[in-house]
């Protein structure tokens, strides 16, 4: 069997500074690799969530959705991630912002149904947006706290393989909750790249780390999930504060 050509690495994630980016260094990392990451803070859209005259063009029909969210800080987050995928989405098909037509899949994934041949995943945590596209393949992205208390809680049991407890058993005390972080959001974003999210349990599949490099160990007895061509790294964002995964098959 001939084997797969190599791949390019995934790209490092871009920090998207509100609507004054210099847009131009995210096409040209599209240009390169069909495929680019972005995050943001709530408060570098400030300017589009307090225009509420212009806010329901970028909005369209979630405009209603928008306005039924309780808390400021809620609408907020709600409007710095339609922002940073729209703008985004809109400088890698040359087309304004509000003319980008945004929807969710059946399993609540974002999906542009205009320009379905980009792929789009979304993630977010306290006031970090992040987003994935890629014409390369299914994208998945997933974005944690670094200190979520994963460890303490007793959670690893119930989301890692046997093989992953057993590493995680041999890390010194202190590593522990940092690598559980990780696996968590490698899996995230894995499954949120197959359009699955958690219908796919979280112990039927895991993780290696070969040269530190993250390996996927698929699902047994699914070999439509065994793609040959996967691809997934792991970034610290505003570092160490929040932990990112990022999966791409091409």
């Amino acid at each position: 069997m001939t084997p797969p050509p190599p791949t390019a690495p995934l790209p490092l994630p871009r920090h998207v500074l509100g609507t004054e980016h210099p847009w131009q260094l995210v096409r040209d990392d599209f240009a390169r690799l069909r495929t680019v990451f972005v995050y943001s803070r709530t408060d570098e859209w400030s300017a589009v969530a307090d225009d509420e005259r212009r806010l329901p063009l970028l909005l369209g029909h979630e405009t209603a959705r928008w306005r039924r969210l309780p808390a400021t800080s809620a609408r907020r987050r709600f409007v710095a991630s339609r922002a940073l995928v729209k703008h985004t989405a809109g400088a890698l098909l040359g087309m304004p912002p509000h003319a980008v037509s945004l929807s969710s899949t059946s399993a609540g994934a974002p999906h542009l149904p205009a320009s379905p041949w980009l792929r789009v995943s979304l993630s977010h945590t306290d006031d970090l947006v992040l987003a994935g596209f890629s014409t390369a393949g299914p994208v998945g992205v997933d974005v944690e706290r670094s200190d979520r208390p994963l460890v303490a809680a007793g959670l690893p049991d119930a989301f890692c393989t046997a093989d992953e407890l057993a590493f995680l058993h041999d890390l010194p005390p202190h590593r522990r909750n940092a690598w559980a972080v990780r696996l968590w959001t490698l899996k995230e974003a894995y499954t949120k790249a197959l359009g699955l999210g958690m219908r796919l349990p979280f112990p039927a599949f895991g993780f290696h780390f070969p040269s530190g490099r993250p390996s996927l160990r698929p699902p047994l007895g699914r070999p439509e999930l065994q793609s040959p061509t996967w691809q997934f790294s792991t970034h610290g964002l505003y570092h160490p504060h929040y932990t990112a995964s990022f999966a791409l098959a091409s």
